[in-house]
């Protein structure tokens, strides 16, 4: 009598029955997958309609520098404390290239908003990404309105510091 085949049918058997759990355990229906993919589908739709800060900068044609940066007083975040500075180095991403003439010229104007803006945020609410986007957007949202040439498109922020 030979134990080898019987061996063998048990092996074979055994492997059989993990490769069905395994697929049993990883098996999805294809309507899940369609369905997922759908929804892939519309969430890339949405994030297309507005470009992500990668995607700004990475198309920017037109960037404005200030030379010298701003120095702000930041709103103390306890009564009688002494104001820390926000010193910010900035940099606009421009809609043209005809908005560069217009900010040369109105470069006091902005320098004013930008201290007006900021100076009302405390320092806690300028620390972080979600912070610093809000001070970000706030900075562009007014700046936006006193120019006539065309629309500042993001607001880099190449230098940020909070010191006593």
């Amino acid at each position: 009598m030979n134990k080898r085949p019987i061996i063998v049918l048990v092996i074979f058997i055994i492997v059989l029955i993990i490769i069905l759990v395994l697929l049993f355990l990883f098996y999805k229906p294809a309507k899940n997958i369609s369905g997922n993919l759908k929804a892939q589908t519309s969430q890339t739709s949405m994030e297309t309609k507005s470009p992500s800060k990668i995607d700004i900068l990475k198309t920017a044609k037109y960037l404005y520098v200030f030379k010298t940066p701003f120095v702000v007083d930041l709103r103390a975040s306890l009564p009688n404390t002494a104001p820390l500075k926000l010193r910010l180095k900035l940099s606009f991403v421009l809609e043209n290239k005809q908005l560069a003439n217009e900010l040369d010229t109105k470069e006091a104007i902005i320098r004013e908003i930008v201290s007006d803006t900021a100076s009302t945020f405390t320092p806690s609410e300028v620390e972080g990404v979600i912070n610093r986007d809000n001070l970000r957007n706030a900075l562009k949202a007014k700046i936006n309105q006193v120019l006539e040439d065309g629309k500042v498109e993001y607001v880099v922020f190449e230098g940020f510091n909070i010191d006593a």
